[in-house]
């Protein structure tokens, strides 16, 4: 039985005389115990290393398993979902894409391009939208899916042309953001073509787009690289300027004669102010932009490089449309 012990050397000693026999030594033992605490904070140190590269690989490794891959659930006018590959092509040509972080996107709308840009390169979306029923339905999908997509389930097969006229006339009026958002997306995916607040009713658009399938694709949505604000274009691209961010604009097209498209019975397009964008955009570096091609744009843009291109829009299948592409 150990009845005396030297904490420099950590030994024990049953018997006292050989206890004080050690005590008398000329040279004194060394101090094991601080050797022994030492080696124990650096054991404590190396596992706590360890946990924190294997949380590091957990990490990666469930990035890797589960990438982003988002389809727009909104079916939008001047949509760019048939020009994703031909975009994507000609900003390949034009930004070395390692080089950024961050999509930035102030003309958000439906996304579909965004969203195919995150896919393959697993950028960060910082999007903006000026349009405040669509913000809304981004944020709540963000925020507030699960709640969303059931308060949505509720509505399947119920839609008639008097519920969207009524919808219709009520959704600039909510406040609630989330009956906002409920609302976008039932006229949405029942007006003719996506037009929304643009829109007729389409009872066809009622039966076939309206559905679960429609509402899965808000359920898998992975927004937790998104993020979406509710601001004018020229404050938004003014507050997101870092050489790790490349622009991406598609703004309402120049057009000489009324359009009803965007916002609230084209609000959002008959007011826009082109020269605005521009003089923002002419101080600013990394960005890309698409606009309908047009004398008035391609004079305004005519110190940038400017692409001449075509694609189909989602709107009508077989008509191409003219557009360019502004490198800035």
């Amino acid at each position: 039985m150990v009845k005396y012990s030297c904490e420099r050397r950590g030994k024990g000693f049953s018997q006292k005389s050989h206890y004080d026999s050690h005590n008398r030594r000329k040279t004194p033992c060394e101090n094991n115990a601080d050797k022994i605490k030492a080696v124990e904070e650096k054991s404590e140190e190396l596992n706590n290393n360890k946990r924190i590269v294997e949380n590091e690989e957990v990490i990666v490794k469930t990035s890797l398993m589960n990438p982003i891959s988002n389809k727009s659930p909104l079916r939008y006018p001047g949509g760019k979902t048939r020009a994703c590959k031909k975009l994507e092509t000609i900003m390949k040509e034009h930004f070395d894409i390692s080089d950024f972080d961050n999509l930035i996107s102030p003309f958000f709308g439906g996304g579909s391009f965004e969203f195919h840009i995150q896919n393959n390169y697993q950028l960060n979306i910082i999007a903006n939208d000026k349009f405040t029923p669509l913000y809304n339905f981004w944020n709540i999908s963000k925020n507030n899916k699960e709640n969303l997509c059931a308060e949505l389930t509720k509505k399947i097969d119920m839609i008639d042309k008097d519920d969207f006229t009524c919808l219709r006339k009520q959704i600039m009026e909510e406040k609630n953001e989330m009956n906002q958002s409920i609302m976008y997306f039932i006229i949405n995916r029942c007006s003719f073509s996506g037009a929304t607040l643009s829109g007729g009713f389409s009872l066809e658009a009622s039966k076939k787009r309206f559905t679960k399938s429609s509402i899965e694709r808000i359920k898998k949505l992975d927004l937790r690289k998104f993020n979406i604000y509710n601001l004018d274009f020229e404050d938004f691209i003014n507050t997101n300027q870092d050489t790790k961010n490349l622009i991406f604009l598609d703004p309402p097209y120049y057009l000489e004669k009324a359009s009803t498209l965007y916002g609230n019975n084209g609000d959002m397009h008959d007011t826009f102010d082109h020269d605005k964008l521009y003089k923002c955009l002419s101080t600013k570096q990394k960005w890309f932009m698409t606009y309908n091609n047009c004398e008035y744009i391609k004079n305004l843009y005519k110190d940038f490089k400017i692409i001449e291109t075509s694609w189909n829009y989602g709107m009508n299948k077989t008509k191409k449309s003219s557009e360019i592409v502004v490198i800035g």
